[in-house]
């Protein structure tokens, strides 16, 4: 009973904090707002295509049946195409940016030159174009065994692009920016606690109740308890504040498993929590406190993806897995867009491990403060 009116204590005076509500729910909202308006369009593979501009030349009477089924899938996926006389003239405006690829065709082969200027664009040209070759080259052989079959394919609605299916795994199943963010901006929330969390016991010995709590008749590891419980309950009101109207007002995708995410932001609330008040033992000052904890929490939700996503490659994703919030999103994400659970344990111990360590620190070194 003790621990419980702590625990509801505790939630309330989080509640009545304005700057603790500002940080945990208005700017989270706010962000997500923001960031998932403003960079929709990095999210949004389709617009990588948008805006590409390809020269041809036709080589020969009869325009190349490859090229003329590329032209067409490609102009509706927003590229542009402009039929040129001079091949000359083209490679010199590939030099000057004009175009991303040259291509001359005629009745059976393909030549493409590429602008170093655009190497990522020229190679989505370069390899959307093989696989019309491969196509082609398929529907060849197929006409040597089957002419019947071979014209039924080129009389079907898709042709011989019909012979070769390219499916890029999970590209229908991928957070667009609002969805990011709401992920993000979440574990951010839960994240910045700590700096409500800080203010659970140092708070008390600011305003000279902490030794009224001492004497009273409960003991150090009750009052530990409840402040942990209370702050950690504080920050998963927050997150279902968070969630819900990410989910119901700005329509952000939260998958199936809401019960599985709400567990694992349990985890990162009771880690959140457990370093903030741990680090109240070992810091005294509450400016000096104040900074490290900012500090250390901007860290965090940096290497965790909180601003982009981190890959796994490379020193910065190597350096990003001493996030525990990293192994937090990315465990949401793959819950949400691929229905895989297998991170979800490495992000659950990693909270929880974080948390058993801090605990045991705090209540060591509350044991030792006296009156």
């Amino acid at each position: 009973m003790r621990i419980l009116k702590i625990i509801v204590k505790d939630t309330k005076q989080g509640f009545r904090d304005k700057r603790a509500l500002m940080l945990g729910l208005l700017l989270p909202i706010v962000m997500i707002l923001v960031l998932g308006t403003a960079l929709s369009g990095a999210f949004n593979s389709s617009d990588a295509l948008k805006g590409i501009k390809i020269a041809y030349l036709i080589k020969g009477n009869s325009p190349s049946p490859i090229l003329t089924a590329f032209k067409s899938s490609g102009e509706k996926l927003g590229m542009s195409f402009a039929q040129v006389n001079n091949g000359g003239e083209a490679n010199k405006d590939i030099q000057n940016g004009k175009y991303v690829c040259f291509i001359k065709a005629n009745q059976n082969n393909l030549e493409i030159y590429k602008s170093d200027l655009e190497v990522v664009k020229a190679g989505i040209v370069e390899s959307m174009l093989n696989s019309f070759v491969q196509s082609y080259s398929t529907l060849e052989e197929i006409s040597k065994i089957n002419p019947e079959a071979a014209k039924k394919i080129m009389e079907s609605s898709r042709g011989y692009q019909a012979l070769v299916k390219n499916t890029i795994l999970g590209a229908s199943k991928k957070p667009s920016a609002m969805d990011y963010y709401a992920v993000t901006m979440l574990t951010f929330t839960i994240m910045y606690s700590v700096m409500a969390s800080m203010h659970a016991l140092s708070g008390e010995r600011t305003l000279g109740t902490s030794n009224r709590m001492l004497c009273s008749p409960i003991t150090k590891g009750e009052i530990l308890i409840g402040k942990i419980l209370g702050n950690v309950l504080f920050s998963i009101i927050q997150a279902v504040i968070i969630i819900g109207f990410s989910k119901y007002i700005l329509k952000a995708n939260w998958g199936n498993h809401i019960g599985v995410i709400m567990l694992i932001v349990c985890a990162a609330a009771f880690m959140s929590t457990s370093l903030g008040i741990s680090m109240s033992f070992f810091i005294k000052n509450q400016d000096a406190l104040r900074q490290v904890l900012n500090m250390l929490a901007t860290v965090l939700i940096f290497l965790g993806g909180g601003w982009f996503p981190i890959g796994d490659d490379g020193i910065l994703g190597i350096i990003s897995k001493l996030s525990p919030l990293k192994w937090v999103n990315d465990s949401i994400f793959q819950i949400i867009y691929s229905n895989n659970f297998s991170l979800v344990g490495a992000a659950l111990g990693v909270c929880l491990g974080i948390s058993v360590i801090l605990i045991m620190l705090a209540s060591f070194s509350f044991r030792k403060e006296a009156i």
